[in-house]
């Protein structure tokens, strides 16, 4: 998903649409984590930023993939 958002973050159509890694970061999710939502029947777990329906686990390393935050630390959800 990075590599995406860094191989057309300086095209101008799409800085339309995404100001920053952030945003894209949010719209993408929502889709990944709506896929997700319909693969378990839509249960409503972890949703919200920064997971989106993702699993903990995994939405915790896409999120840290993503923003190239490899800690510790445990996220939490707003």
């Amino acid at each position: 998903m990075r590599e995406i958002y860094n191989k057309y973050k300086n095209d101008s159509n799409f800085r339309d649409k995404f100001a920053d890694a952030d945003d894209f970061y949010r719209y993408a999710m929502k889709v990944v984590g709506g896929y997700n939502q319909y693969q378990n029947d839509g249960s409503v777990y972890n949703k919200g930023f920064p997971f989106y329906g993702e699993h903990t686990y995994s939405g915790t390393n896409i999120y840290r993939g993503y923003f190239h935050q490899f800690t510790n630390q445990k996220l939490k959800r707003d």
